[in-house]
């Protein structure tokens, strides 16, 4: 795997962890690598877990996988719990506080 890039080895590592239903799954900014299709085959793949009784968590940005994913969203700032809930409700709040000027 060394000479692999940093997107195909994200990529291959997802897709090892996935084969397998798991109780938890923690899952990294893997979706942010990767074309349209791996990200429509990888979000399918998040739902079968998800349906299958397992805990996904989806580490990421604000970013479509989320809102297509996710019922449940906590948005951490500095390692504290800024906001949870309804995916829609968390991410409406993030996107706004993005907007703000710093």
């Amino acid at each position: 795997m060394r000479t692999y890039s940093s997107g195909s080895a994200a990529l291959l590592r997802f897709s090892i962890a996935s084969v397998k239903a798991r109780e938890v799954l923690l899952i990294d900014e893997a979706l942010a690598t990767g074309g349209v299709r791996f990200r429509k085959s990888s979000e399918g793949r998040i739902r079968e877990l998800r349906r299958d009784a397992g805990t996904v968590f989806l580490v990421g940005p604000c970013d479509p996988a989320i809102r297509e994913t996710r019922d449940c969203t906590i948005w951490l700032k500095s390692g504290a719990i800024r906001q949870g809930g309804r995916t829609e409700e968390v991410l409406a709040a993030y996107q706004e506080f993005s907007r703000r000027p710093t």
